[in-house]
């Protein structure tokens, strides 16, 4: 028995079949998807496919109209091989023609609802995790003589309400200098980082920045 050539695009796929083969078998052996939803009976449809080069025997199904045959096209399920041929297997066949049917659900879009966190700050309700308090402290004076630490301590608790500070030694030691040269004008950042001891850092800034002094720190218990 003859052996013919079948080509089959876009997928550049040539296999080599014996004469009279089935199109569609030859285009299952050749790993080509064609839609054959009635099993090969030719009345679906679905399995349209068209000569490129060479000709095929039957193929011919009142599916087609007679533009279509004129145009090239066949049945894959009734066409036979009778030569070297090459087929374009068209996108529809290709493609179970439900893909195209399906609706295309809507996308759902998320919505971002802006909070108020100073709303929710005052109602005790959120709790920042890093807040800068800016501080203009009174300087002192013969009624107002307290030592920096004790000042800065005292507006903290009136302005961030933050209690039970613990101050460590680097601190106590550079803070005069600090506040005096800024004309105890200070920015104070709260961070209050969970950690094994349980306290939470706050960093001193000059007025109005967000430079930092070093590893000048308070640590509130």
């Amino acid at each position: 028995m003859n052996q013919c050539q079948v080509t089959f695009l876009p997928h550049n796929r040539t296999i080599e079949v014996s004469e009279g083969d089935s199109l569609i078998r030859a285009a299952l052996q050749a790993g080509v998807h064609i839609n054959a939803s009635c099993g090969g009976e030719g009345v679906c449809g679905k399995c349209r496919i068209l000569l490129e080069e060479g000709m095929v025997t039957e193929g011919v199904s009142e599916r087609l109209s007679q533009e279509d045959l004129e145009n090239g096209y066949r049945l894959a399920c009734l066409s036979r091989i009778s030569e070297d041929v090459t087929i374009r297997v068209p996108v529809e066949s290709a493609i179970d023609r439900s893909v195209f049917d399906k609706r295309v659900t809507p996308r759902r879009t998320a919505r971002i609802k802006q909070m108020d966190f100073e709303s929710l700050k005052e109602q005790g309700l959120f709790i920042p995790p890093v807040e800068k308090v800016y501080l203009e402290l009174p300087s002192p004076d013969a009624q107002n003589n307290m030592p920096d630490v004790t000042r800065l301590i005292e507006y903290l608790k009136l302005q961030a309400d933050e209690h039970k500070l613990e101050l460590t030694l680097p601190v106590i030691r550079k803070l005069p200098a600090i506040l005096r040269e800024h004309d105890f004008k200070v920015t104070v950042t709260l961070v209050r980082q969970v950690r094994d001891d349980g306290k939470t850092q706050i960093t001193i800034a000059r007025a109005r920045t967000g430079r930092t002094h070093g590893f000048e720190t308070f640590q509130i218990t």
